[in-house]
């Protein structure tokens, strides 16, 4: 490993290596004495010292940090060696220079989430807060790492219902779960409506056997295989979902539509361009491009070319065929305006923008009033 001098608070390495093996003990080599600079944290899959892999290209991972005072510090060279056994001495060299990542296999296997079609397996929760229209659910999603996983939703459908009804997907925004009450509101409504948690936790946020993964800050697992990357499961759930809400016999399978706030509007804006079944499509705050907001998005973004590449909804937007309104406020500092604006211009569909001058994150605990949305004919 070869280290140029500067100054550089930390930097994450990984790539994957060429050869089977089936247990794996990794050494790196370093020249680290220069200017204090250290390597820490490896990982072999993610984890620390495993004991033995099964994974036939593992991926290894590790941080370079140092406390100079220079800057513009950064790793030009590595050499990793790896040994089929503890006691033997020898040694298999990794290549160094890490594969292209190949950004279209990348999409491809994002845009084949538009084919869950089928109903997930589901049970009824007993709970003592659950009503004969509005219970706690919990449905299989996708495999997480290899292991089945489990996402708890609550599902609810308007009292006294005459004929199908429309349905709404609703998707909650960072650090929120499952919400019983937003989806009674649209039942109230009229609206049948699922609202699931998207970190592998129930409504109260405990952390359930089975639950796929926490997101890991702003697309902090880009260097995984894309089928366990956070998002990938994020709009899966969403699909799954909307599957469920097809399902009822007292909804209107045609006019299925999709909120989410915050990081909830992030996901919106990215299973629109990939689902086209939505009837409708509301994206409160969140949205795409936001590699290029100038704020904590660009900050961490700017440099991931899978984000760019792969997970932008601008990307997929003009697919979109639903109606959309993209509702935001002036003040906020997460989603500026001009990234809202640009995902509006976009689709090809009716396409809606509406500011508030100060109304803040209170809005995402608004529930539609005064009017009914009108579902994609």
């Amino acid at each position: 490993m070869k280290i140029e001098s500067g100054k550089g608070s930390s930097s994450t390495f990984f790539f994957t290596m060429k050869n089977p093996l089936l247990a794996l003990a990794v050494s790196l080599l370093a020249l680290v004495s220069l200017h204090d600079t250290e390597v820490a944290d490896l990982r072999c899959e993610f984890r620390k010292d495993p004991l033995a892999i099964d994974a036939p290209r593992p991926g290894l991972s590790w941080k370079i940090s140092t406390d100079s005072d220079e800057r513009g510090v950064k790793q030009t060279a590595y050499q990793i060696l790896a040994t089929a056994c503890l006691m033997t001495t020898r040694l298999f060299e990794a290549d160094s220079t890490p594969a292209a990542p190949d950004f279209d296999a990348m999409r491809a296997e994002v845009e084949a989430l538009a084919n869950l079609t089928e109903v997930p397996k589901y049970e009824v929760v007993e709970r003592a807060d659950a009503t004969p229209n509005l219970k706690p659910i919990l449905y299989s999603g996708l495999d997480y790492k290899g292991k089945p996983t489990k996402v708890f939703d609550w599902l609810g459908v308007p009292e006294n219902t005459t004929g199908n009804v429309p349905g709404v997907v609703l998707v909650h925004g960072g650090g929120g779960s499952a919400s019983k009450g937003c989806v009674e509101s649209w039942n109230k409504q009229g609206y049948a409506a699922i609202s699931m948690s998207l970190e592998g936790h129930n409504d109260k946020k405990a952390k359930l056997p089975e639950g796929g993964p926490e997101r890991p800050g702003i697309f902090g697992d880009s260097i995984a295989l894309i089928k366990d990357q956070w998002m990938y499961h994020a709009v899966a759930d969403a699909t799954l979902a909307a599957a469920i809400l097809r399902s009822l016999p007292e909804v209107d399978s045609s006019k299925i539509g999709i909120n989410g706030c915050s990081w909830g509007g992030i996901i919106t804006s990215t299973v629109i361009g990939i689902d086209p079944r939505y009837a409708f499509a509301i994206s409160v705050y969140g949205c795409s491009g936001l590699d290029t907001i100038p704020n904590h998005y660009g900050g961490s973004l700017s440099n991931n070319e899978v984000y760019k590449k792969v997970w932008d909804a601008n990307l997929r937007l003009d697919r979109a065929r639903m109606p959309i309104l993209w509702h935001s406020w002036l003040q906020d500092a997460h989603f500026l305006m001009e990234a809202v604006a640009h995902a509006n211009h976009l689709p090809t569909k009716s396409s809606f923008s509406c500011s508030f001058p100060a109304w803040g994150m209170e809005i995402c605990r608004i529930a539609p009033s005064g009017s009914r949305l009108r579902p994609a004919s």
